[in-house]
């Protein structure tokens, strides 16, 4: 079955806010396709805030990008903030794509991928999440995948958009 971006992103945010004992990141929240006033950096497919991933960290961030093919993968490279991961979004970065569409060993240095099959049912393949929940996550001081140098400034505007788009009582 083929996914559109859409569906794909979708169910990107249903797994951030799934809790962690339904293998979700249990994130309280997840922004899809956020969008700031400045066009010209990241825009995540999925993004949002956790102090719940197990990481001795007061809190990180997640961005899921969501690829339905592997010509969709392998444009995604042409961007700046893959060329110079530190100019990138997430603490935590995943791959969401259907099943097949791209492997483990063709992701960057420090991606997570989950993969999405017919039933519409997800796998984490490899990321924080299953280190996380092998708790042999305790043994690393920096793990793999986590980057401690993202673009927080993109974070905040996005976060600063989201609220002022809000209708708050």
């Amino acid at each position: 079955m083929k996914f559109s971006h859409s569906e794909l992103v979708e169910i990107a945010g249903h797994i951030m806010t799934l809790p962690l004992s339904q293998r979700g990141l249990g994130c309280p929240y997840a922004l899809l396709e956020p969008r700031t006033s400045d066009v010209r950096g990241e825009i995540p497919d999925a993004w949002c805030s956790t102090s719940r991933m197990p990481l001795h960290k007061p809190a990180c961030s997640v961005v899921m990008e969501c690829k339905t093919s592997r010509e969709d993968f392998d444009a995604d490279f042409n961007k700046i903030w893959r060329k110079y991961p530190p100019y990138g979004m997430g603490n935590i970065r995943y791959f969401v794509t259907p099943e097949g569409v791209i492997t483990e060993d063709l992701l960057p240095r420090g991606w997570g991928l989950i993969t999405i099959n017919e039933r519409r049912e997800f796998q984490h393949v490899c990321g924080l999440y299953l280190l996380s929940i092998s708790r042999s996550i305790e043994k690393h001081e920096n793990p793999v995948w986590y980057f401690d140098e993202c673009n927080q400034q993109r974070e905040l505007d996005i976060l600063t958009n989201a609220y002022l788009n809000c209708r708050l009582r």
